[in-house]
């Protein structure tokens, strides 16, 4: 999704991005700009008079901005690279020649921050800790038991049916499977069972805590259903707050979401994430992120503005 924002934080256009290509007109000049999409028109003017966009992918991986309709593959493939490379383009534009506009996050970073393994290894480079971990071809686990796989890509799907989501070993395959060669490298890491999950919301140097509790065993609690769980809004720990700053100052980003966990006074980092959703954690009473994201966009927002009189 694109959204335009006013000082306020209040939408002045919106773009929703991954729709057909059927549902979507487009004409720029290199000077003057329009979208139409259903009942929505994006102009240049648009983001002239806009202090704020908002630019989400639902994954960090290279789905189409705009989807294709063709029925041939070659075809539809062609027209979505032409899509990605046109409407990209147009965002790199205005971020380059608008420098007042608060970008989250910014499309010219998009590209180096959609890679979750150097995501990781930002993280260690920022000072978090991350559970002993080893990516190879020859099955070599970080340690003799408790070995989780993860997919190195943040695209988890294999096929229609099937996804590589973490998986705890048994300690019979690490066994049988040591030192055994495999054409498509994995990343291993040790298992640590957590006391309870924090999962932190990074947005323009604010920092939203949420502690995450279940009432059954899990081994990713990405897949706990969402009743078993204890969803507790907390003060973030000091020492995160500086880490996170300082990863997203290294990755040049205004947003990011960060999953860690808690054993005693040992914080883990086990995943981040640049477009970190929240809904699954929210309920109809209670917009536990929703509300804090909204209220911290506007007050930076009205901030920029006042600075700019």
């Amino acid at each position: 999704m694109l959204s335009l924002l006013e000082y306020a934080g209040i939408g002045i256009a919106r773009l929703y991005l991954g729709l057909k290509d059927n549902g979507i007109d487009i004409r720029h000049d290199g000077t003057h700009l329009s979208i139409r999409q259903q009942s929505y028109v994006l102009t240049d003017q648009d983001f002239a008079n806009a202090r704020g966009v908002l630019f989400f992918r639902e994954k960090m991986q290279d789905l189409p901005l705009v989807t294709s309709s063709s029925d041939s593959s070659t075809d539809a493939q062609f027209s979505e690279k032409e899509w990605d490379s046109l409407i990209f383009s147009i965002l790199i534009h205005y971020e380059s020649t608008l420098s007042n506009l608060c970008w989250i996050n910014p499309p010219s970073i998009y590209h180096r921050n959609r890679y979750k393994y150097a995501l990781l290894l930002a993280a260690i480079r920022s000072g978090f800790v991350v559970p002993p971990f080893a990516v190879d071809t020859i099955f070599t686990p970080p340690c003799p038991l408790a070995v989780v796989a993860k997919a190195i890509s943040s695209d988890e799907l294999v096929d229609a049916e099937h996804t590589y989501s973490t998986t705890l070993l048994s300690e019979e395959f690490v066994k049988e499977n040591l030192g055994k060669r495999s054409n498509c490298p994995s990343f291993l890491q040790k298992f640590i069972r957590a006391e309870f999950e924090l999962r932190i919301y990074f947005l323009l140097g604010q920092c939203r805590c949420i502690k995450l509790e279940s009432s059954e065993p899990y081994i990713d609690i990405g897949m706990v259903p969402k009743e078993s769980l204890s969803i507790v809004s907390i003060d973030c720990p000091p020492k995160l707050i500086e880490l996170i700053n300082l990863f997203c100052a290294d990755c040049h980003l205004t947003y990011c979401c960060f999953d860690i966990l808690q054993c005693g006074q040992d914080y883990f980092l086990v995943d981040v994430t640049p477009n970190g959703s929240w809904s699954f954690y929210e309920s109809a009473e209670n917009f536990i992120i929703s509300s804090w994201f909204a209220s911290t966009l506007r007050q930076y927002l009205i901030r920029s503005s006042d600075s700019m009189l």
